[in-house]
């Protein structure tokens, strides 16, 4: 497996990868830790434009050393990308040039969403971005996951769809998923069931995290991914987040 590990060498990133590590702690897998510098080179002169990339991929070697030391698999691999463009962009040659899998990212707490990579881009990234993605708030430590809530809009989606998703996740499969059937006119308490029909309001998204270790979202239920994400309006922007939420692009 390719996994991408977006960096921007801050607390909330570093999270982000040390959770990807425990994550796949048991799988095969290819690390590629990019660093993303949108650099003004009108502006900046060659001699501290080079001394600013030469810091950068020293502190990209850093990161993997210290990774490298939580990791327990000896097939894990570590690789280090930079990168001057912007972030879809950067992320889009990534994914062709190595065919990446899947992408951590660290996200912000509501209080921050004017970070310039991983603000309000990382709702750009999950829009943009045809890759499977997992957000990790920051401050969220790693919990080896047994339950997720995986809300879908059957309007949208084929019979059987999300079924036959989960048969193709490797490391899902020894987790219990709990399907929420999304409409805008009733809500119900959770529960054991199986299958439940709520509505997605503030009070749903805070009692999932409490009984949930993450949540499974598909990225072609937009409105969906809107209510949860969105950058502006979205739950994720105006309430605390404590649990991982994973987008699934297939």
């Amino acid at each position: 497996m390719n996994v991408l590990l977006l960096t921007d060498f801050s607390n909330t990133s570093d999270n982000a990868m040390k959770y990807a590590i425990e994550f796949l702690q048991n799988s095969k897998v290819n690390f590629y830790l990019m660093n993303i510098h949108e650099f003004n080179f009108e502006k900046t002169k060659g001699k501290v434009l080079g001394e600013k990339v030469e810091n950068t991929l020293q502190d990209l070697q850093s990161k993997i050393q210290e990774l490298k030391v939580l990791s327990s698999n000896s097939q894990h691999r570590f690789k280090t990308m930079f990168s001057s463009e912007n972030l879809i962009n950067a992320v889009r040659r990534s994914l062709e040039e190595h065919k990446i899998e899947l992408i951590f990212i660290g996200t912000l707490s509501q209080q921050d969403h004017s970070h310039p990579i991983f603000g309000d881009h990382a709702y750009e990234l999950v829009r943009k971005i045809k890759c499977n993605i997992f957000a990790i708030p920051s401050g969220c430590e790693f919990k080896k996951p047994k339950t997720a809530a995986f809300p879908v809009d059957n309007s949208i989606l084929p019979a059987n769809f999300e079924s036959n998703i989960l048969e193709q996740i490797e490391y899902f499969k020894s987790l219990k998923f709990t399907l929420l059937e999304i409409n805008n006119h009733s809500a119900v308490k959770l529960s054991a069931d199986d299958n439940l029909s709520v509505a997605f309001t503030s009070e749903l998204f805070l009692e999932i995290q409490q009984q949930y270790d993450f949540i499974f979202i598909i990225g072609k239920n937009l409105s969906l991914c809107d209510r949860l994400l969105h950058s502006e309006y979205g739950l994720s922007a105006k309430m605390p987040v404590y649990i991982p939420i994973y987008v699934y692009h297939g």
